[in-house]
């Protein structure tokens, strides 16, 4: 689970993302992976995100995408997302390469 804050055309956001890997994705691959998801939020001027480890992502969400980064077996889960924020969501997923899911 990353959480953190950050700022976009003016507007703070704040997030609660959550990267689940299937068994076929090195943990290597998936740390490595979230580790660098939680800098986006510092490179965008705001903190790093925290990234707490767990092992699975929690239900409810708002949404997912399923297969992101054209990974078959890797999933995001999205909270905390703002119904403008959120929206944009879906066709990000799907030009990750995954499909949403509500």
């Amino acid at each position: 689970m990353i959480a953190g804050e950050f700022e976009i055309l003016g507007q703070r956001l704040r997030s609660r993302d959550c990267f689940q890997a299937g068994p076929d994705i090195p943990e290597a691959t998936h740390r490595e992976l979230c580790e660098s998801l939680a800098q986006t939020s510092a490179q965008l001027g705001g903190k790093a995100g925290e990234i707490t480890w767990m092992d699975a992502c929690p239900s409810p969400n708002q949404g997912s995408c399923r297969g992101i980064f054209g990974q078959k077996t890797m999933h995001a889960f999205y909270y905390e997302r703002r119904p403008d924020d959120l929206a944009t969501l879906p066709d990000s997923c799907r030009m990750g390469g995954g499909t949403w899911q509500k």
